[in-house]
Order: C-alpha cells, then sequence, then structure tokens
C-alpha cells in the first residue's frame, strides 16, 4: 500500500465516549464510523491478489493494528459501564469492529491462499521423498502411517536438505522398530513351536506390554509346567496299568 494510503488508514481517531443518561451512550462513533467505510471502500478498489503481496501485508498489518486499537479501547470503556448502556455500547463497538474485521477478512483470504500453495509445494516434495524412501526402508501399513510431516517442514526457514534428512531419520528409526518387532514375533513362534497346546498369538500379543525376553521367559516357564503336569498323568497312568 502506498504511504498516503497508509497514513490514511493510521488517521482513524480514537475512541471516545461519555455515558449520559442511560440508556444513552455518546461519543465519536459516527466520526470513526464514516473513517472505516471509507478506508473499507478505498481498500475494495485495490488489487489484492497474490501478485501484490506487499500492499496486502501492509493492508493486513494496518487491520490488525486497528482490531487491537479498538479493542483496547472497547474492553477498558465496557469495564466502566453497566446493563443498558453496556449493551447499547457493545452494539456500536460491535458495527465498529465488523468494518475492519471486512478489510481484514479481504488480506486474510490472499495471505491463507498463498500459505496453502506454499504448503501443498512443500507436500509435493516431502511425497517424493517418502516414496523413495518406502523403497529404501519398506514399512508395512500400520508402520508406515507413523511417518509424519513435522510443523517445521512448513517453517519459511527451513532448508530442503533438513527437511529430507529427518524424514529419512523417521523411516529409519521406524524400519529398526519394526525389524524388531518380526524378530521377537518369530523368536515367540520359534519358541512355541513344540507344543501345539501354547497360545502363539496370545504371547504375540503380548508384546504390545510386556519386552520378547520376559516373554520367552512365561512361555519356558509354562512349557515346563505343562512337561510337569503330562509327568504326573503319565506317572498315574502306569500306576493304574502296574
Amino acid at each position: 500500500m502506498a504511504k498516503k494510503k497508509d497514513a490514511e488508514v493510521y488517521e482513524v481517531p480514537a475512541l471516545v465516549i461519555t455515558p449520559d443518561k442511560a440508556p444513552a451512550i455518546t461519543g465519536n462513533f459516527e466520526q470513526i464510523e464514516k473513517c472505516l467505510e471509507g478506508w473499507k471502500k478505498q481498500v475494495l478498489s485495490l488489487d489484492l491478489t497474490e501478485d501484490n503481496m506487499e500492499q496486502v501485508r501492509s493492508v493486513k498489518k494496518a487491520a490488525a493494528a486497528l482490531r487491537n486499537r479498538l479493542s483496547d479501547a472497547v474492553d477498558s470503556t465496557k469495564k466502566r459501564l453497566f446493563n443498558d448502556p453496556k449493551a447499547v455500547f457493545e452494539a456500536r463497538a460491535k458495527s465498529l469492529l465488523k468494518l475492519v474485521g471486512d478489510v481484514e477478512c479481504v488480506a486474510d483470504g490472499v495471505l491463507a491462499k498463498e500459505e496453502q500453495e506454499w504448503i501443498d509445494g512443500i507436500n509435493e516434495v516431502l511425497n517424493h521423498y517418502r516414496a523413495e524412501f518406502q523403497e529404501q526402508y519398506p514399512l508395512d501399513d500400520t508402520y508406515l502411517s507413523r511417518i509424519e510431516y513435522r510443523k517445521n517442514y512448513y517453517n519459511k526457514g527451513t532448508e530442503e536438505k533438513a527437511r529430507k534428512d529427518d524424514l529419512e531419520q523417521q523411516f529409519k528409526d521406524i524400519k529398526k522398530e519394526q525389524d524388531a518387532y518380526a524378530a521377537s514375533v518369530k523368536l515367540i513362534t520359534v519358541t512355541c513351536k513344540d507344543d501345539p497346546r501354547l497360545n502363539t498369538q496370545k504371547f504375540i500379543k503380548d508384546l504390545e506390554a510386556s519386552d520378547v525376553a520376559s516373554i520367552v521367559e512365561e512361555i519356558n516357564a509354562e512349557k515346563e509346567r505343562l512337561r510337569e503336569l503330562d509327568n504326573r498323568q503319565r506317572g498315574r497312568r502306569e500306576v493304574r496299568g502296574g
């Protein structure tokens, strides 16, 4: 926005109100409203697009400053009013804030579009790296779903190499977990295979809350218990048969 227009933006007078006999409130509402309406008309006549982001940011900055200034004045005034005067004041102040909001919304729309295009561009690059690392460090769907595009990936100051390196590290770490789990499942399966009475799936499920060493120890204890049971039953049969 040109300097002249910026100056006009900041020439909006401060809100001044004088509580009168309830429920009347007097102040310079009309003066501010006229200023804001003129500014809104001026801004809407500008070419606020992605081709002129400097102007868009200037409007956004001016709108945010005005909104904060008005909000502070409104909040401090409301503390001194009660009942009907307070309700009247809030209604008048709301209309002023809406005028500022209308202007800010125009700038926000352009800024949001620019931000989304930035995010889409980053995602396109990340998706390429994700496919590349999936070939290099194959993950099952369950583990692959844990790969995340972290918030800092979208920071303007984050270098592409940093994004790529962090994403690759995620794949390496999760692949290590997947391989460790697969090895644990294999060990449990092998440990259980010589006795069909052992519930292999139950012990595999126990991996969710326990480590494989403890589970194997439990399996071996159960196998020992079953062997002792078999020996007692065999002994009883021999006694009966003898």
